[in-house]
């Protein structure tokens, strides 16, 4: 009872409040609608200068003679362009070869050393970027090299090269091979050394090396063929028109005389060799005419011995 008693005392004056404000906000609204508004009363606020409008003194304006500096405005240094190159194919290739074609590049090269199977030891397996990629000079270029397969030993064993100057191929050949090394074969012409038998070899006798290196030798494909030169045709020249050509030709003369009726004296009436290639240094036979053979001269008839006179006939007279 006491409870129900309180509610409604607050009920009450909550009521009472909502009235006395609502009346009060009612009359203070209807004594400002009932003011007259006074234009001077208002003051309007200044208008602000527009942003930027500064306005200054020029020179002329200011009587001043100085002249203000024009600013400069900085000017920016243009980047240079990185060339760009392309990146070579180095799979298959030896380590050392692969380094040598990217640096010829001016490429970066990165060694990664893996064992794998199935590729020889020191070559390459491996590369990123790809290779016909065109990428700036500088760029880093990753591959990996084998280092045998796996299970391999990092112990490398070593061989000794044979000497194998002056031998035939194939007695150079079994003495590389039994040493524990590879052999590859190029083949030259000599003067010196006989067809067939190793005229050097890329790696000194004697040198250790790593087994299963590759050494190359130098076998000799006998005598350089020397180049052949054409006799020039002198039939109808004069001697010595035709020992100038020769000898030009570097060839030798020799010279034999011959009688024609045909051929003018001291003109060549014909030649051995004919126009065809010979070594350089032979010798070619030419015949120079001597004009017509002389008509041989007639005997004189023997003439009849005059008659003896005899002494003991007297004359006629």
């Amino acid at each position: 009872m006491v409870k129900k008693s309180i509610a409604v005392i607050l009920f009450i004056v909550v009521t009472i409040g909502f009235l006395y404000g609502f009346i009060t906000y009612n009359k203070r609204l209807s004594d400002m609608l009932d003011k007259e508004i006074n234009p001077q009363a208002v003051v309007m606020p200044e208008q602000p200068e527009k942003p930027g409008e500064v306005v200054t003194e020029t020179p002329e304006e200011s009587g001043s003679d100085t002249e203000m500096p024009e600013e400069e405005e900085p000017q920016e240094e243009p980047e240079e362009a990185l060339e760009l190159v392309v990146i070579p194919y180095i799979i298959g290739l030896h380590e050392e070869d692969a380094v040598k074609a990217l640096e010829e590049r001016n490429l970066v090269p990165e060694i990664h050393l893996e064992y794998v199977d199935g590729v020889e030891k020191e070559y390459v397996f491996y590369q990123r970027p790809p290779r016909n990629q065109e990428v700036p000079e500088g760029t880093v270029v990753s591959f990996s090299v084998s280092r045998g397969p796996y299970g391999s030993s990092d112990t490398e064993a070593k061989s000794i090269v044979p000497s194998v100057i002056g031998k035939t191929q194939a007695q150079a050949e079994k003495a590389i091979k039994d040493a524990g090394l590879l052999v590859k074969v190029r083949e030259s012409y000599s003067n010196e050394v006989m067809k067939g038998n190793v005229i050097s070899s890329d790696t000194a006798a004697g040198r250790e090396v790593k087994e299963g290196s590759t050494v190359t030798i130098t076998v000799s494909i006998g005598k350089e063929p020397s180049q052949q030169v054409m006799v020039p045709d002198v039939t109808g020249r004069s001697l010595s028109e035709a020992e100038t050509l020769l000898r030009n030709a570097g060839l030798h003369v020799s010279t034999t005389q011959a009688y024609s009726d045909v051929v003018q004296e001291g003109m060549v009436i014909s030649q051995n060799p004919g126009a065809i290639l010979v070594e350089p240094g032979s010798t070619v036979n030419i015949t120079i005419s001597r004009g017509k053979e002389p008509e041989p001269e007639e005997p004189e008839e023997p003439s009849e011995p005059e008659e003896p006179v005899d002494p003991g006939t007297p004359s006629n007279g």
